[in-house]
């Protein structure tokens, strides 16, 4: 038998280091207001959407927690979100940028060329490596795959069917994560690497860089009882900025 679920990924809103380029990683800062702003137009066209989810996920990192928070507590959202915890997850968090941290993106370059190595793969000492970044969006994935599928096909579960991302059924599981802009782009790898892939929403290409702050991606994802892999994953909303429309920056 198969079923399907949602799953959508948001990055966390703007911070005052995001605006000046500064390199975050595991440092643990809050939204800018700016930021805060951002989070609150996402909650809003959620519930304007009468988006209902299943689960919450997000990185334990202030920035993260912080917008998950703020969409959850937007005014409307009482009936359609009640109940529903935030539980964070370690393996959510952005790469460690280890000696970066704290470093404008200038500054790198500089340190980047002094040892001869190109500015867009140097990784500052002490940073995680990529394959280390893809372990964890793997984990956290499996994780949560885990957890759809026992909710779904437990006795007596509602079928989740293939509705689109702007009105599931109220009975549809729907995941949302919180998390960064670079493990984001793993855990997009991972999914666009699943077979078959089906992107309705725009180039694979595109879909696989840096979303912007708030940006939310939404996939259908096809399983199959007792299999640990998606049969299908079809991308039906790719880094969706329309909620920012009317928001001007000060």
């Amino acid at each position: 038998m198969k079923k399907s679920y949602l799953l959508t990924l948001v990055r966390h809103g703007e911070t005052l280091e995001n605006r000046q380029g500064i390199i975050q990683g595991h440092m643990n800062v809050p939204l800018s207001p700016f930021g805060v702003e951002q989070a609150r137009c996402l909650g809003k066209v959620l519930v304007k959407e009468s988006q209902r989810y299943s689960h919450v996920f997000s990185s334990d990192l202030q920035r993260a927690r912080q917008t998950a928070e703020t969409v959850l507590n937007t005014t409307g959202g009482e009936e359609l979100w009640a109940g529903l915890e935030i539980y964070n997850d370690l393996n959510l968090r952005e790469r460690n940028y280890g000696t970066g941290e704290g470093k404008s993106r200038g500054e790198l370059a500089r340190e980047a060329r002094s040892k001869g190595i190109r500015a867009d793969v140097y990784l500052p000492p002490g940073a995680e490596e990529d394959e280390e970044m893809r372990l964890r969006a793997s984990a956290f994935f499996s994780k949560l795959n885990t957890l759809l599928c026992d909710s779904l096909f437990k006795e007596g579960s509602a079928v989740a069917g293939d509705q689109g991302a702007s009105g599931p059924a109220a009975n549809t599981l729907h995941a949302i994560v919180f998390s960064h802009g670079g493990l984001i782009c793993h855990l997009l790898h991972l999914l666009s690497c699943s077979t078959p892939f089906t992107n309705k929403a725009q180039h694979k290409g595109s879909l696989l860089r840096v979303p912007p702050n708030t940006a939310r991606s939404t996939f259908v994802i096809e399983v199959r009882a007792g299999q640990s892999e998606p049969l299908r994953v079809t991308c039906v909303k790719a880094h969706d900025m329309s909620h920012l429309d009317d928001l001007t920056r000060p």
